[in-house]
């Protein structure tokens, strides 16, 4: 019986993380516990601070004459005081004998507290009837109690603070990890498998009598010297073949050629003429580049641009000005539309420009652009001003995108695409989901423009990342680069004139693209801020998406590598996708949010990647002709049109039929696609068996 193993590689991730986890629990007990202990003392200190101020406002009226008992406005400075802090639950302020004469707020059984029996020297806080109460004398210059000024806070503000606080460090945790293997898989592979993978193929070439190569790696562990000492080897081998040459046209010239020829046989001449050994110094470098050494930096970069996921509409609705006509909420989703619309346009050219120059500086240049764009964003002062700086932010990110599909296509081919584009997915929402529960803190914390800021710095690591690690792959006699034309009008004529690609990109990806946009980045964040939510809460319900995705697209992609099954992944993930958007009404709370993320994460972890995989095969011909960066980059930028249209639609549902209707009719756009393409490709597969049916017969 064959005993069942654990990859060395996954077993070791998997111990590292549970010592990342144990470490983060651990000091999040202890956090949780001293935040306990001093958290009801700081509220307290902030009820006495408040209580102070309000003290030193009466006594300064009072001393230009007022009666202390009929203050004018004073229930109105009373209303406004509690609506800025409304940590306050109530405020009352009495007469020297108890009795009420100012009040504002609501607390059960409120004059018992009233008549509680306070100190006349000191600031006094006891817990009644579940509120702390804080009591403070109201004295005069002199000395003189006129009156007690008493403010509540609810017990259960203590227990929900501690309950944000688990939540946002469970949060945390969740991000920690994450990036904990990502960091991890990089410094394995940049460590232990690529190496490995190098010195594999150098082994194999000696093994067949090649001796012309050495390994490129500058590492100093165990890999790394045992490596070098085969390098030293080969290049012995190779100065000592040399060596032995010289030695041999020397006797050429003393004893002539045909001695020697016949003497040593026919081997040194072989090895001439199938150059198996070379000059030290001219030695060739074995390198193998995994698909995955991209992976870190796309995920920092989509981790930077992703951090303001969870707040932007609400960003932008604090810039709103009315823009010709149009709705607020139009206005609100104006951004992220425009955002879409130049990143959609971005990509063919960036494609075909990336095949160009290479995947290292067209990355590079996309990183730097972003980097700008995500900075100036912060220091938006109007709606015009943010339309700009975000048009210039999804250049970049246009560029960035395409580049790394492309990295991906090259390093690839048809029997492993589809995990490798899967890869890619979980790169992409790992860091969305990261970005977006980080991002929602942070802007509650530090506020948005900070947290643009941020983002751009980390956009300018993910650049300094692949400027030190990334390196263009290096094409062989066997897989000779092709040599790419610039793309014409004609070129894109002819690729949108597929019908299989257009029922693709117009039924499936387009509507699952309304979804995510119109959905997900902008009615979901917009609903739950009508439900009172945070922006910590919303970046963190919008992590379920993310979850989803990155746990489900690696099967995916397995699966359907395996078993070729990418039209009904497809169909599956748009029938799921169009469930995920009706659960909205019929269940029109938070909880429903929560499982129409989940299961639309669910839906398209199911049913994206295995698009482009289907791309790819149906548009063999095109890719040939113009490269497959800028294929792929014809297919985005009529993909990226959902993109565009989903906040737009979203709008105009919104404001005609409300949120229930918004969600409903994006559900009807998903599903009416997916019926279209499924009955396309049962068209198309029938037509394909009529003519292979018809030639058979010919022949």
């Amino acid at each position: 019986m064959r005993r069942f193993r654990i990859p060395i590689r996954i077993s070791t991730l998997a111990l590292a993380v549970v010592a990342i986890l144990a470490a983060t629990i651990l000091m999040s007990s202890f956090s949780l516990q001293y935040m306990e202990k001093t958290l009801a003392p700081e509220m307290h200190k902030k009820a006495t601070t408040i209580g102070e101020s309000l003290h030193d406002v009466v006594i300064k009226v009072v001393n230009y004459g007022a009666d202390f008992n009929s203050l004018n406005g004073m229930d109105e400075y009373l209303e406004e005081l509690n609506t800025s802090y409304p940590d306050i639950s109530y405020i009352v302020i009495t007469d020297a004998r108890n009795n009420t004469l100012y009040k504002n707020g609501f607390a059960p059984e409120l004059d018992s507290i009233v008549d509680t029996s306070p100190l006349d020297t000191e600031v006094q806080t006891v817990l009644i009837n579940g509120f702390y109460n804080t009591l403070l004398p109201i004295k005069t210059d002199r000395g003189l109690v006129i009156g007690y000024l008493q403010l509540g806070q609810a017990k259960s503000l203590i227990q929900n603070r501690l309950k944000d606080s688990m939540l946002d460090i469970m949060t945390v945790v969740v991000v920690s990890i994450l990036i904990s293997i990502e960091l991890l898989l990089f410094l394995m592979m940049f460590t232990v498998s690529t190496p490995v993978a190098a010195l594999k193929k150098l082994l194999t070439k000696v093994s067949s009598g090649d001796f012309s190569h050495i390994v490129a790696i500058d590492s100093r562990d165990e890999v790394g010297k045992f490596t070098n000492s085969i390098n030293s080897t080969l290049l012995k081998i190779n100065n000592s073949y040399y060596n032995l040459s010289e030695r041999i046209n020397k006797l050429n010239f003393s004893l002539g050629e045909k001695k020697v020829t016949a003497a040593i046989g026919t081997y040194i001449d072989t090895a001439r003429r199938m150059n198996l050994f070379t000059p030290p110094e001219c030695v060739e470098k074995v390198t193998t580049e995994l698909t995955l050494y991209i992976r870190p930096a796309l995920f920092l970069l989509i981790f930077a641009e992703s951090l303001s996921l969870s707040f932007f509409p609400i960003f932008v609705n604090e810039l709103y000005e009315p823009v010709a006509g149009l709705s607020r909420e139009m206005v609100i989703g104006l951004p992220i539309s425009l955002f879409m619309l130049v990143w959609a346009l971005s990509l063919p050219s960036a494609g075909g420009w990336s095949d160009r120059v290479g995947r290292r500086k067209s990355f590079l240049v996309g990183a730097f652009i972003t980097t700008i764009g995500l900075i100036l964003t912060g220091f938006s002062q109007t709606i015009y001003d943010l339309l700009i700086w975000r048009s210039i932010t999804a250049i970049g990110y246009g560029i960035v995108f395409i580049t790394c599909q492309g990295y991906i296509t090259d390093h690839t081919n048809a029997s492993n695409r589809t995990r490798g584009m899967a890869m890619f997915l979980v790169g992409f929402f790992s860091g969305s989901l990261c970005g977006a529960a980080i991002g929602g803190i942070l802007a509650d914390h530090l506020g948005y423009s900070m947290t643009f800021i941020l983002s751009g710095t980390l956009s300018l690591a993910a650049a300094v990342f692949v400027g030190r690690f990334i390196h263009e792959k290096k094409y062989t006699e066997d897989e000779p680069r092709v040599e790419l034309r610039t793309a014409k009008f004609s070129d894109y004529i002819k690729v949108l004139s597929n019908s299989r690609f257009m029922v693709l990109t117009l039924f499936a990806a387009i509507p699952a693209k309304i979804a995510l946009t119109g959905f997900l980045y902008y009615t979901g964040p917009l609903y739950m801020s009508t439900l009172n939510t945070d922006q910590s809460s919303i970046g963190r319900i919008m992590m379920a998406y993310g979850i989803a995705m990155i746990t489900i697209s690696p099967i995916i992609g397995r699966v359907a590598d395996k078993i070729k099954c990418h039209l009904t992944l497809i169909i599956t993930g748009g029938i799921v996708s169009t469930l995920a958007l009706m659960i909205l009404y019929f269940e029109n709370n938070l909880i429903g949010v929560i499982l129409s993320i989940t299961l639309l994460g669910v839906a398209h972890a199911i049913g994206v990647s295995p698009q482009i995989t289907l791309m790819t095969e149906i548009s063999k011909k095109h890719a040939s002709e113009i490269g497959v960066g800028t294929t792929i980059g014809i297919f985005r930028l009529v993909e990226r049109l959902g993109n565009v249209a989903g906040p737009i639609i979203s709008g105009i549902l919104i404001t005609v039929y409300g949120y229930p209707g918004a969600f409903v009719g994006i559900a009807l756009i998903t599903f009416t696609g997916i019926i279209i393409f499924s009955i396309s490709f049962a068209l198309f597969r029938y037509k394909d068996n009529s003519q292979t049916d018809l030639a058979e017969e010919i022949s």
